[in-house]
């Protein structure tokens, strides 16, 4: 999953701006209602016909419509956060004066090119003019709050996005720190088998090296990725148990149930290695004779099931379990998973009436994410 960085000016750099495509489809809409509306009303109130009411609404709309496409580019610079309220409030009214004022000898002369005298005979100009020029200061506030919603809906979405990503960044740091922590947790267990096998077995210290080296490659492959193929994870957790049954030789009996149709779904990244370390380290290798640990992973319902399960040693208590319950790793495993799904998974832990000790994960099968 690649996450790229944002700082506050590159989040000024990368709001989209409002098209003009926009700011002309919002005014062909809003004033293609008002021609009909206006028109309507105005072939009813002088008892005329309703296609010259239309006519008549033509001539007081086109004006309206090409004023309020000069004023985009008005309220683009105008805004709010750049001039002081009072400063603000006084351009706005100086604004709506004027365009009040040019529409209505917009409209009267679009009116007397066409009817001559008879522009005269059919109404008092001036009568109109009184009652229209509060109309068209109403039109103004009309037109620039809904420039103004445009402008600041388009940066509240772009802050959204901006907090989204940051937000996900943040996660993506904090799996990062987590990974670290348990990373280190096997190469002590493999550096102390090593260092026993060196000088008394050198096929076997060769062994625990090239497994080694291919599980360091693959750890610092996955430090970037948060979700791997199952398979890949599978193969990472083998490298592991090879190493430790180096070290424990017969004690340790490990049995794997793995669906199929699961090898290559996503998954994340070293979650198994962990559990088996806990396996081992607070159990099969606290055990003289040693012991099983089992794994079965299986889907139920859209939901990834993870079981594994492991043998005891007759002094595992209560107190023990409630004082250290397998260490840091599994603190650190939930931590990552409610990262990576929210509250939408499942962990417990539990030691059983068996005897055995029993962790089961079920996350969602349908894991949205990137997987390199």
């Amino acid at each position: 999953m690649k996450i790229s960085q944002y700082s506050s000016v590159e989040t000024q750099q990368h709001i989209p701006k409002v098209r003009f495509k926009e700011v002309l489809k919002y005014n062909l809409i809003f004033w293609g209602f008002w021609n009909i509306f206006y028109g309507i009303v105005f072939a009813r109130v002088i008892h005329t016909l309703l296609i010259f009411g239309f006519f008549n609404s033509l001539f007081s709309t086109i004006p309206l419509f090409l004023l309020s496409l000069l004023l985009w580019p008005v309220c683009r610079w105008l805004r709010f956060d750049r001039f002081p309220r009072i400063l603000f409030i006084v351009l706005h009214f100086i604004g709506a004066i004027f365009y009040s004022l040019i529409w209505l000898g917009l409209s009267g002369l679009f009116l007397y090119a066409v009817f001559r005298e008879m522009f005269f005979q059919m109404m008092n100009p001036f009568e109109i003019a009184g009652w229209q020029f509060p109309v068209g200061v109403t039109f103004y506030l009309m037109v620039i709050g809904g420039y103004y919603s445009l402008i600041y809906h388009r940066e509240i979405q772009a802050k959204q996005a901006q907090m989204a990503r940051m937000e996900l960044l943040v996660r993506e740091a904090q799996l990062a720190v987590l990974k670290n922590q348990i990373n280190p947790h096997f190469l002590f267990n493999v550096l102390n088998s090593l260092n026993a096998l060196i000088g008394r077995d050198t096929s076997r210290a060769r062994q625990v090296l090239f497994n080694l080296s291919e599980l360091l490659r693959i750890s610092l492959n996955t430090q970037k990725r948060t979700l791997v193929p199952l398979k890949e994870e599978l193969h990472f957790a083998h490298l592991y148990l090879n190493l430790e049954k180096i070290r424990l030789g017969e004690r340790l009996l490990y049995r794997e149930k793995v669906e199929e149709s699961l090898l290559n779904q996503p998954f994340p990244a070293i979650l198994l290695q962990p559990l088996l370390e806990n396996a081992i380290k607070h159990g099969i290798s606290r055990i003289p004779r040693g012991g099983t640990i089992e794994l079965n992973i299986f889907t139920k319902k859209d939901t990834i099931h993870v079981q594994l399960t492991n043998d005891l040693p007759e002094d595992y208590s209560a107190e023990v379990s409630a004082q250290n319950p397998h260490g840091l790793g599994q603190k650190n495993l939930k931590e990552r998973l409610e990262n990576l799904f929210g509250q939408n998974f499942r962990f417990t832990a539990k030691r059983e009436t068996t005897g055995k000790y029993s962790v089961n994960i079920e996350i969602p099968q349908n894991i949205s994410g990137e997987v390199v």
